[in-house]
């Protein structure tokens, strides 16, 4: 009887014992569990070695375990933490030799080299996986860890330069529509080169030996775009037309600054004989309030479309809005304050319009 008791006393402490040894040895140590990558994040590398993999880190509050939306939230976190990296070393190597413009304050080009490595990454992220995941009760914080394959990304860049290339070919066969049409598609296909100089750089970084095959192809590609952009650049030009269903004589601001538009996107402006017009219909409406004195307000707006040989080739909108809006006891008054405030707006619609890809 004793025998049995002592042989049941030792069997519980064993299992005990058993119990603290496995505590001791599992990753998740701490009096939370906090896995370890989450306490010396370097210890990733030993799994994940940087020559490798590219590495992004996540965090984001959340109320309990169960909140999906803040663990999505460090999963999306650790994402953007990887391509974040990857966009920095694009930019870094790239050597940009376009003329910086400054509008507003801002570098456009700077600004379109941003976005253009922005669309690159994200082609070739599809090999990201997010690897852990881990909620910490104490405080509250979801952590989540992602890692790209070098070796994936390098796949995922070869095959976005081989789409880029065989859209560029079908740009290219597609000419000789018109000069306006030709030179629209060949901007287009500017940036489609932009997006073949960084994916370059990708492969560089990603797959050292697939940057060589695709080096050719996309130098060959973007010399026949300079040499058919240079070929119908000359044949390019356009009037601007104004016109106005409402009484009155528009400013010369507003067609200057619909020609200055064209002349920034490569377009020549002209007087006659042009391949193509710029036409702007412009839209004022005036509302009266009677009251101790008569006050006018103005508003106006725009439509505009690109037009080679009766086809409409590109088409925009400048809305009627309270920007454009002016109050005053004199009609005439309001009515310029309005268009004036009009012409930029119709400058950077006319912009917007040039450099659309749906164009």
């Amino acid at each position: 009887m004793v025998l049995r008791y002592l042989q049941r006393v030792g069997g519980y402490l064993a299992a005990g014992l058993l119990i603290l040894l496995c505590g001791c040895a599992s990753p998740r140590s701490g009096s939370n569990g906090m896995p370890e990558w989450v306490r010396d994040p370097v210890s990733i590398e030993k799994q994940y070695p940087r020559r490798s993999y590219f590495i992004g880190m996540g965090v984001c509050g959340g109320a309990s375990s169960r909140d999906s939306m803040s663990r999505k939230q460090a999963e999306s976190t650790a994402v953007r933490d990887i391509a974040s990296v990857v966009e920095v070393q694009i930019n870094d190597t790239v050597e940009d030799h376009d003329t910086s413009v400054e509008r507003n304050g801002q570098l456009l080009s700077q600004s379109v080299r941003i976005q253009t490595t922005k669309r690159v990454v994200t082609g070739i992220l599809s090999g990201v996986e997010v690897k852990e995941v881990f909620f910490d009760e104490r405080s509250l914080n979801w952590h989540a860890l992602a890692v790209l394959d070098r070796t994936r990304a390098g796949a995922g860049a070869s095959e976005a330069v081989a789409q880029r290339l065989a859209r560029g070919r079908a740009v290219l066969d597609g000419l000789g529509q018109g000069p306006i049409a030709d030179f629209m598609a060949l901007r287009q296909l500017t940036q489609l080169s932009s997006e073949l100089d960084r994916l370059a750089v990708a492969l560089a970084m990603f797959a050292p030996s697939r940057k060589a095959a695709a080096k050719g192809q996309i130098e060959s590609l973007q010399s026949d775009i300079v040499k058919q952009r240079m070929g119908v650049q000359s044949r390019a030009t356009v009037r601007v037309v104004m016109h106005s269903s409402a009484p009155g004589a528009l400013p010369d601001v507003l067609a200057e600054e619909a020609r200055q538009a064209l002349k920034e996107a490569g377009f020549t402006v002209v007087s006659v004989g042009a391949a193509g017009e710029l036409q702007v219909d412009v839209e004022v409406n005036t509302a009266t309030q009677v009251g101790a004195m008569r006050i006018y307000e103005v508003t106006s707006g725009a439509a505009f479309k690109l037009v080679e040989q009766d086809r409409t080739v590109a088409a925009g909108t400048i809305p009627i809005d309270r920007s454009s809006a002016s109050r005053s006891g004199a009609e005439h008054l309001s009515r310029g304050r309005s268009l004036n405030r009009l012409a930029d707006r119709l400058r950077m619609g006319i912009t917007a319009m040039l450099n659309s890809e749906e164009s």
